[in-house]
């Protein structure tokens, strides 16, 4: 996941190359949420440096809810995009379970210090982490869309009202 999220946020970390794929793949996430929990700063982590803010998004409802953008490649499992806001929060506890049930991730692009995001992961049993995804919001806004928390599915789907229901024919925990 880290190798997926640092190729498409346009950052400097050199992924690995994958040789062979047996289906046991364990998410990166876990990793870096290690290192920022064991960080004693609330400004910088070895990892990531705070506040993080992405240019030109803001919390807020679409104006259009038919959404759909052309997919790279890189997109190979659904991703929530949030900040730590009233709006994100409200959006997360009333999506929770459509979120497990799509197997998403999430990218906080919105928060001030390594606290601000530890108390946004403890509110949600959901996989996240801190990133401005200047690749990935720059995409978004040449699409129209410069509003979040928002649902980006594999295909090119924009959602932002699941209706907080489980999306027919997924399971919880299936990560697909």
């Amino acid at each position: 996941m880290l190798a997926v999220v640092s190729a498409c946020f346009g950052t400097a970390i050199a992924g690995p190359q994958v040789l062979a794929d047996t289906g046991r793949t364990v998410s990166s996430i876990q990793y870096l949420i290690h290192v920022l929990d064991s960080s004693g700063s609330d400004t910088e982590t070895p990892l990531v440096s705070f506040p993080v803010r992405a240019n030109g998004m803001s919390p807020g409802k679409l104006e259009d809810i038919h959404h759909a953008i052309d997919m790279p490649e890189w997109l190979t499992r659904p991703i929530f995009i949030v900040g730590n806001d009233p709006v994100s929060s409200q959006w997360l506890t009333e999506n929770h379970a459509a979120l497990l049930s799509y197997g998403a991730a999430g990218i906080v692009i919105s928060v001030e210090d390594v606290s601000a995001f530890k108390s946004l992961r403890r509110a949600s049993s959901l996989p996240m982490v801190p990133h401005p995804a200047p690749h990935l919001t720059r995409l978004l806004q040449a699409n129209g869309i410069n509003r979040y928390p928002l649902l980006l599915l594999e295909h090119g789907e924009v959602l932002q009202d699941l209706g907080g229901q489980v999306p027919a024919g997924r399971d919880i925990g299936s990560g697909r």
